[in-house]
């Protein structure tokens, strides 16, 4: 079963990636239309900054985006960062080519509402 870091994660990073190449996001607007926790998903967007997923722009227009091409960000690397292993994550969904989907993917074995929400 995957933590609710990890969902929280998987979902922030999808919705960065539903906007990608359209500037940055505010912190409120995807806590909002992602139904994440402010203050958790401060600690998770600065994580995903660190590891240079993320990108933060500060000032007015400031907000969040991706670092990389949302196909280069694939759903075992979130799961690795977050969990630091895929151990755990093989009933998350059994077929090995879900670790390796990007979430950029468009034909998903199980929604992805199914695996991050």
């Amino acid at each position: 079963m995957l933590s609710q870091k990890t969902r929280y994660t998987i979902r922030a990073l999808q919705h960065l990636a539903d906007t990608w190449r359209q500037g940055p996001v505010r912190l409120d607007a995807i806590a909002e239309q992602q139904n994440i926790p402010r203050k958790f998903l401060t600690v998770i967007l600065s994580e995903m900054v660190r590891e240079g997923l993320v990108i933060s722009h500060r000032g007015r227009d400031g907000g969040y985006e991706l670092g990389l091409q949302p196909v280069d960000i694939r759903y075992g690397d979130i799961i690795r960062l977050t969990r630091g292993s895929l151990a755990a994550a093989w009933r998350w969904c059994r077929a090995p080519a879900a670790m390796r989907m990007s979430i950029a993917a468009i034909a998903c074995p199980r929604p992805i509402a199914a695996c991050a929400g």
